[in-house]
């Protein structure tokens, strides 16, 4: 099986979970393939602690709550392998940490996964994360675009199929106001990453029927 790379941004509003579900896909991927992820997880607190970046100019962007500046940015790069694939997952903690990464042309712009809490659903700083997806050289594709939805186990009530199908359905509604159309919804999983960080195998399960069903999904590079 030949040896590919993918680079996936995690988006979304800032405490949707992005860094403990970062974390759960390296201790799932670590626990799951030790043979080729050697050494330890990547913990939530290595990936929270990441220093912030200094910009040499403030950037400036549009959001849903007027203009803003940023002028210093956070990101954390984990890197996790299966069998032929190797990924690396990008971390930001704010907006303004994507908004920077994005200026300062350090972000690959490739695959996203959009991280939506179960109880908060698609905020206004997820749609402006996504505007910012639409600004990508190549234009958005729509089937680049997974959802994760989070903080299932203390959403009431808690969420099912039929719950993922209608954030699916918000997530595309929140794409079309960015100009990103298509026919198919998002490949979409139900998690609760606290669960899997703890060693719960059902969890486990459910992230790598998750990471599964991305790797088919999204499109794999040209080798």
């Amino acid at each position: 099986m030949p040896q590919y790379h993918r680079d996936i941004v995690l988006l979304g509003a800032q405490g949707h979970g992005k860094t403990t579900l970062a974390a759960a896909f390296s201790r799932v991927m670590h626990d799951s393939f030790p043979d080729i992820n050697t050494g330890k997880a990547t913990t939530f607190q290595e990936i929270n602690d990441v220093p912030r970046q200094e910009l040499e100019e403030p950037v400036m962007v549009m959001t849903h709550k007027g203009q803003q500046n940023y002028d210093d940015f956070g990101m954390y790069r984990l890197n996790y392998n299966r069998a032929g694939e190797t990924t690396t997952l990008y971390d930001f903690p704010t907006f303004g940490d994507y908004a920077g990464a994005l200026s300062e042309g350090v972000l690959p712009r490739t695959w996203n996964i959009l991280v939506i809490d179960a109880e908060q659903g698609v905020r206004g700083e997820t749609k402006d994360l996504l505007k910012l997806i639409t600004h990508n050289d190549a234009g958005p594709a729509f089937r680049n675009v997974a959802v994760a939805i989070t903080h299932c186990d203390t959403a009431d009530p808690t969420p099912d199929e039929e719950t993922g199908s209608g954030y699916a359905a918000l997530a595309t509604m929140a794409l079309a106001e960015v100009g990103v159309r298509g026919s198919e919804e998002p490949v979409f999983g139900l998690l609760t990453p606290t669960k899997a960080l703890a060693g719960d195998q059902d969890e486990a399960a459910r992230i790598r029927t998750f990471l599964k069903a991305v790797d088919l999904r999204f499109t794999r590079p040209a080798s």
